[in-house]
């Protein structure tokens, strides 16, 4: 028995469980976007969103203010600050195209 437990001290303890959170976002246009969040104590999180048929995972990102999530290189951009969001796909030289706009949190 207490060789048992002895062995079972050796194993490491396995990673923390990741708290995902789903929200629904209704934009400009009566388009709906489903968020969700994926949080893993300190590590930074991701988005997954469903846009235009498809999933994507979108890794944090600093901002200047709320939080937001991107694509790496030319890709989409997911912001929120508070109850609205906002998804643009970053262009070259800094610009962006907005994609969904005035969102907010439906419900």
């Amino acid at each position: 028995m207490l060789r048992a437990l002895a062995l079972l001290a050796l194993i490491p303890a396995p990673a923390s469980a990741a708290e995902v959170l789903l929200l629904d976002f209704l934009c400009r246009g009566e388009q709906r976007l489903p968020v969700a969040h994926v949080l893993d104590g300190d590590a930074p999180g991701h988005a997954v969103i469903w846009y235009e048929g498809a999933m994507l995972v979108l890794p944090q990102v600093p901002a200047a203010a709320g939080i937001a999530y991107a694509e790496p290189g030319y890709g989409l951009i997911w912001r929120e600050k508070g109850v609205e969001g906002h998804l643009a796909r970053a262009l070259p030289g800094g610009a962006e195209e907005d994609l969904l706009f005035d969102c907010r949190l439906a419900g």
